[in-house]
């Protein structure tokens, strides 16, 4: 459990040998959370559904199952609103790749015309993205919208 996330007590070691990861390059390691076991203890998990984007979800009516979890992960930008009929509206955490790690950090919550869903006081976990993409995702995130929290999930959890 403590290597789930990057912390503060093990991203050196995630940065050396064959196992490398992309964390040998954290400039702000102040910035990670102490240690990976209490940060994934103080959240309360309980029940949890996992929602990706499907297309498939537009012929259900899922909403009230899923709200009724204590976790209800999204996958990248997976949306709520417009569908929250179908898949309801409670986010507690956001899961994403590298490619919407980018987009979210780069297009500054915005694709094309469509604005990025982002909860409040969400949980971001950032999988598979590079160290210099997670900490501008965090860094965005400080600045414009400090109640949502972003964990750098490590690669070799």
């Amino acid at each position: 459990v403590n290597d789930f996330i990057v912390h503060q007590g093990n991203y050196e070691h995630f940065g050396k040998g064959e196992d490398a990861n992309r964390t040998d390059i954290i400039r702000h390691p102040e910035d990670l959370p102490f240690d990976g076991e209490n940060t994934l203890q103080q959240m309360k998990w309980g029940k949890c559904a996992v929602v990706g984007n499907s297309g498939i979800l537009k012929l259900t009516e899922f909403a009230r199952s899923i709200d009724s979890h204590t976790t209800v992960l999204r996958l990248n930008m997976a949306p709520t609103m417009g569908y929250s009929r179908r898949v309801g509206h409670k986010t507690t955490h956001r899961l994403l790749n590298r490619l919407w790690t980018r987009t979210y950090r780069n297009g500054r919550g915005i694709k094309g015309k469509q604005i990025l869903p982002m909860e409040l006081d969400a949980q971001v976990l950032v999988s598979r993205a590079t160290s210099q993409e997670y900490e501008l995702l965090y860094e965005y995130f400080r600045e414009v919208r400090p109640d949502v929290n972003v964990l750098y999930l490590s690669s070799r959890a």
